[in-house]
């Protein structure tokens, strides 16, 4: 949309020129005069056409450039006739597609590869010659570290949904970098894309005056999330910071329970009550402000709910759970209880009908329960799976994974969560977010902006262990709570 309005203003260079000077600007950030040669991949359309615009400029620059060009030059459009001529008429070596890349390494090897593949407008399979030219170029850069430069996606990848086309019957170019054109791509920042795309860079090609209100999706912006409701005052007491029930932790699962409360705990919640339908805990011995209860006897007041951590699948669990959707407080709705809420169709039914602040938190295997799709149909469009959630049941949603998604059932836009690392992948980080989430609502928080911190939150403490040397491997749900409360600390106080 932005790319046709911007060709239609004649004020306007070219966007392929622009795009370029773009590639060119960032290709000489990554590279250095005389440390050898540069490849470029030009696919048949205008994502080829801006290679080839770039390799005009780093040829005439006094880089070796070598380009390898897919489909018939006939059939490019004119603004891609325009930089094939230019490319023709340097010196420029052109290599067949077939090319085998590391035994055919030149003296000395490539310092950046530059895919112009394919781009957004891919909407099938890359095979043949371009299968087989990926997989060689995936191969070279894995064994010669050589960093490789996307122009605008990854080819092969999705745009918007940041899985790769085609599923398991496609494959994709696998980035070191990635240089997004006019507007920041969805697809770069969630599932597969979030690996793909390597470290994300933006030129909008001099078209930041352009209407970007048609935008579907935003990163979350700590600095932007509205967390005064979080500030102190000097006379206050427990009862000013709300009241959390983190109901679960069954008998064999106490520890989810425990997560979810310590969460809460560490979150800033003034009380916190963990309500298990087994007993097993009376006391959490590392931190006995949480105060254990017996489900069978709990009775709710006005505590913000956080209900699923544990809880099980019994009779007991569905009746609670039931409670829980009546409940007019806020309520966090996570793991066993969203399985019971595929299950019970009366129970989503009642969901939708709650005016309380309701925030759903599945990973993609619960959410595809919820839906009835397979996990693969959550993945391969996970935007498309969120907003399907928020409107079926009424509610707000994390859909959790590799940019975790954010949206509510009115809202025409979702976030994706710029925080996080693999090391999440692990037991007892799902519980820590809900924990965190049900403290953050008990505080005041609005339910979108809750979630949306907590995300960020939860995410950017494992970056911050990462950093300290201490994950990806072996991170572990309990290292997360001291960071967390550091960082809302920090982000109240006025940082990021």
């Amino acid at each position: 949309m932005l790319e046709h309005r911007a060709k239609l203003d004649k004020h306007l260079p070219s966007l392929m020129e622009l795009a370029g000077k773009a590639i060119f600007s960032q290709a000489l950030a990554l590279i250095q005069p005389g440390h050898g040669p540069v490849l470029l991949i030009a696919g048949p359309g205008n994502n080829g056409g801006d290679a080839l615009e770039a390799a005009a400029q780093l040829s005439a620059a006094g880089y070796t450039t070598d380009l390898i060009r897919l489909g018939e030059d006939a059939a490019r459009s004119a603004e891609a006739q325009l930089a094939l001529n230019k490319v023709l008429h340097a010196p420029v070596q052109h290599l067949p597609a077939d090319t085998p890349l590391i035994s055919s390494i030149r003296q000395p090897a490539y310092q950046l590869i530059i895919d112009g593949l394919f781009g957004i407008g891919l909407n099938k399979p890359i095979t043949g010659t371009a299968a087989q030219l990926v997989v060689r170029i995936n191969n070279y850069t894995s064994v010669s570290g050589c960093p490789l430069l996307a122009i605008d996606v990854p080819s092969g990848l999705h745009a918007e949904t940041g899985a790769v086309v085609g599923g398991e019957a496609g494959c994709c170019i696998a980035a070191t970098h990635t240089l997004s054109l006019i507007g920041n791509k969805p697809g770069l920042h969630t599932a597969d894309g979030k690996q793909l795309a390597g470290q994300v860079l933006l030129d909008d090609l001099q078209l930041a005056a352009v209407d970007h209100s048609e935008y579907v999706a935003c990163l979350t912006d700590p600095s932007q999330i509205g967390c005064h409701a979080l500030s102190r005052k000097a006379n206050t007491h427990k009862g000013s910071f709300g009241d959390v029930a983190i109901i679960g932790g069954t008998r064999g699962m106490a520890g989810a329970g425990v997560l979810a409360a310590r969460a809460a705990l560490f979150g800033g919640a003034g009380r916190i009550f963990l309500v298990q339908p087994d007993v097993e805990l009376k006391l959490d011995m590392l931190h006995p402000e949480i105060m254990c209860r017996d489900a069978a006897q709990f009775e709710f007041n006005q505590q913000v709910v956080v209900i699923g951590p544990g809880l099980g699948q019994d009779q007991l669990a569905i009746d609670l759970l039931r409670a829980a959707i009546q409940h007019p407080y806020p309520v966090v709705i996570d793991a066993d209880a969203l399985n019971l809420l595929a299950t019970k169709p009366e129970l989503a039914a009642q969901l939708k009908t709650r005016t309380a602040a309701t925030l759903l938190t599945p990973h993609p295997l619960e959410a595809a329960r919820l839906l009835a799709f397979s996990t693969e149909q959550v993945q391969q469009n996970r935007a498309m799976a969120a907003k399907e959630l928020a409107q079926r049941f009424g509610s707000h949603i994390i859909l959790k994974g590799a940019g975790s998604l954010l949206c509510g059932p009115q809202d025409r836009h979702y976030r994706i969560n710029s925080s996080g690392n693999p090391g999440l992948a692990s037991g007892g980080t799902g519980d820590v977010l809900a924990g965190l989430c049900g403290a953050l609502l008990a505080q005041g928080m609005e339910v979108g902006e809750a979630a949306a911190l907590a995300c960020w939150a939860h995410g950017a403490a494992a970056d911050a262990l990462v950093a300290a040397g201490s994950g990806p491997i072996g991170l572990h749900a309990s290292e997360l709570l001291p960071v967390i409360r550091s960082l809302l600390n920090h982000r109240v106080a006025g940082g990021i």
